[in-house]
């Protein structure tokens, strides 16, 4: 099991209750999302709308689709950062890092994308 499931729920709970959460994308996620949201840029803020948890295998997943934008962008939680004085800063924080430790040992720590696209 990847993530601490009582951690997870505590976790959604305390980030539904600031949102929006701001947010920047990682520099994985601008390159990786850079075909399908040529608008999404490091240092662009981006806020946590909404959040949910699809279970151990994808984690905690964020809406952070950027204001104007015609895609939805749903990543996961370890793919954004959130400033160092968000109240909820050092929670995210840990989350991310035991679960990418977590990835990374069981041998999942190259990134993999995909695209859903509407039929």
């Amino acid at each position: 099991m990847i993530d601490n499931q009582q951690q997870v729920k505590e976790l959604l709970r305390q980030m539904k209750e600031q949102l929006p959460i701001p947010a920047l994308a990682t520099d994985g996620m601008v390159r990786s999302m850079k075909r399908q949201l040529p608008e999404l840029k490091r240092q662009r803020q981006l806020s946590i709308k909404s959040v949910l948890y699809i279970g151990d295998e994808g984690g905690i997943m964020c809406d952070i689709t950027p204001d104007g934008s015609a895609n939805v962008v749903l990543c996961s939680l370890t793919h954004v950062e959130i400033p160092n004085d968000h109240p909820l800063a050092a929670e995210i924080q840990a989350y991310q890092q035991a679960r990418t430790q977590k990835l990374a040992a069981l041998g999942a720590d190259k990134p993999r994308r995909f695209t859903l696209r509407p039929r």
